[in-house]
């Protein structure tokens, strides 16, 4: 990787890249925690991948919501670094919320606090 001055990313590519990566960067360091629903896109999506990364830099504590089918994408480093993992079963709107009530409890997102 070249970094900012890569000659084969367009100018006007990195000033959009540096604009979204400051938005998040943004969010995410005045956010107590990073949580994601983990997708495969997670994988491939620039964005997701930025997000991932800053949240990793700034030390916030990263819970992943994932659906019972893709638990076996998530890496083994990815598990080891997150302080929490929800599973939730395809298609069911009742199983996403318990595991999502179940992840901000072990993020001490209280009632009262959401």
């Amino acid at each position: 990787m070249k970094g900012k001055n890569d000659p084969e990313i367009p100018e006007d590519d990195m000033n959009r890249l540096r604009d979204a990566a400051k938005r998040n960067a943004e969010a995410i360091t005045g956010s107590a925690v990073f949580v994601c629903l983990f997708s495969k896109s997670m994988l491939e999506d620039p964005i997701s991948l930025m997000q991932m990364g800053i949240a990793v830099y700034a030390d916030k504590p990263i819970y992943i919501l994932v659906e019972d089918s893709r638990v076996l994408d998530i890496s083994e480093n990815l598990r080891r670094m997150a302080r929490g993992l929800e599973v939730y079963k395809a298609d069911d709107e009742e199983s996403l919320n318990q595991a999502t009530r179940r992840l901000m409890d072990a993020a001490g997102m209280t009632k009262e606090k959401r």
